[in-house]
């Protein structure tokens, strides 16, 4: 990565140094002799306002970019993720099936949540074999126990998650309808689930689903008889439309070897990391306690990349923004100083000075005009470029556009205002006497 910037920082030089040299060699002596005293020529004054205009639609490129970025991050971090993720700790514990069958890690389980709740401070503790935004997760075709049969392949997709202890308190959860488990469920109960909304408008709209059941298939078909609703949960990333959950008592399945304990607390959640790990090391002392973790950093990881793409490109916006406004004031002012003495003349003649930076300032809002054309293309295709990465925000959102427009816009007027101003300062006697 270092040899590469090298590379293009020595072939960037090259290019525009080298490219002066042959406008340079290209030159007749007696051209330049007859362009003494009167500054660069024509054929430069328009390369240098090429360039202006070049760096303001880039600028305006970026900045439509930075919108357009920014806004969906800002979009996407506001979306409910169906659980409250501050003051809860988590932590993955992996029961090795050749030492822990199904009973086992019940035992173990049911012990683990059993100290961990009597800790100082914790008001809730669960756990669930896959947690919410961690990438992870089992999924299986399931439909309702009171209605016709999908053929395969049009069976709906659920998402199965096995819990047990307070889950659904310790993240925060709500309960719409019904109640969630209560400890009783046991291999020799029948068997239960706790649904999530999205299932329940999709095959009851408008009707209870206490009572229903839903068949799910895995190595078989089961019947489960539905005991609560509770909201939906964003578990693919909060970009992700809600897609129906299917809750289960791991005391009726614990066949996952992997659990996530789930602690919540109103005080510091990571004071939590050393108690948790002695209760695991007495339990078993060769099952670590891993990915020990706070939630909201569970849920900063599933927004990371679009947060570091909202960085990047308001770096580089701001970087072309303070290119640009250099160009143009640079532009700009050496134009007053070429035209000192015009400016004089004028003044002399009863410019006044209002007159004054009105010309000086058109012709720097001129060059940032044509620049806001050329950029407004460039954002139109730049914003389909992004369309995969944002979220809630169109690629052509006229709000976004406008801003940078009129900020751009403002940038540019101030580039041109501080020259203008200067050259309402020129003393007419003094410009008519400069040779």
């Amino acid at each position: 990565m270092a040899l590469f910037a090298v590379g293009v920082t020595v072939l960037t030089g090259l290019l525009f140094g080298m490219t002066p040299a042959i406008h340079a060699l290209r030159t007749s002596p007696a051209s330049v002799l007859q362009a003494e005293g009167r500054g660069p020529g024509r054929g430069t004054g328009r390369a240098r306002n090429a360039m202006v205009v070049l760096e303001v639609a880039l600028s305006l490129v970026l900045l439509v970019g930075a919108g357009l970025v920014g806004r969906s991050f800002a979009t996407l971090s506001s979306v409910d993720s169906g659980f409250r993720s501050d003051g809860v700790v988590t932590g993955r514990i992996n029961l090795p099936g050749g030492r822990y069958d199904g009973q086992e890690r019940q035992r173990f389980h049911r012990e683990f949540l059993e100290r961990a709740e009597a800790l100082p401070g914790v008001t809730a503790v669960g756990s669930i074999n896959f947690l919410p935004l961690d990438g992870m997760g089992a999924a299986t075709s399931f439909w309702a126990g009171d209605q016709p049969v999908p053929p395969e392949g049009e069976r709906p997709t659920a998402d199965v998650r096995a819990v047990s202890g307070e889950y659904f308190r310790a993240m925060g959860i709500d309960l719409i309808a019904g109640s969630t488990f209560d400890g009783s469920e046991g291999p020799e109960t029948p068997r239960t689930v706790v649904i999530n909304r999205t299932t329940a408008e999709m095959f009851w709209p408008g009707e209870s689903p206490i009572g229903r059941t839903v068949v799910y298939s895995w190595d078989q078909d089961y019947e489960l008889e539905v005991v609560g609703v509770v909201a939906d949960v964003r578990l693919a990333g909060l970009d992700s439309d809600p897609r129906g959950i299917i809750y289960m008592p791991f005391s009726q399945f614990p066949d996952f070897a992997q659990m996530n304990a789930v602690l919540r607390t109103p005080g510091d959640p990571l004071s939590l990391a050393g108690p948790l790990r002695s209760i695991v090391r007495e339990l078993d002392p060769e099952v670590p306690l891993a990915n020990l973790r706070v939630m909201d950093d569970v849920v900063a990881v599933s927004v990371a990349r679009p947060r570091m793409a909202s960085l990047l490109m308001g770096a580089f916006a701001a970087l072309a923004l303070v290119l640009s406004s250099v160009g143009l004031y640079g532009v700009v002012a050496y134009s007053v100083s070429r035209r000192t003495r015009e400016i004089g003349i004028r003044m002399a003649m009863g410019a006044d000075r209002g007159d004054v930076v009105g010309m000086v300032t058109s012709q720097g809002m001129k060059l940032a005009g044509t620049g806001f054309l050329l950029g407004t293309v460039g954002a139109l295709i730049l914003g389909r470029v992004l369309e995969g990465l944002l979220f809630g925000v169109s690629p052509r959102d006229p709000l976004v556009l406008a801003g940078a427009v009129v900020f751009l816009g403002a940038v540019a007027l101030l580039a041109s205002l501080i020259p203008a101003s200067r050259a309402t300062r020129v003393q007419p006697r003094q410009a008519l006497a400069e040779r």
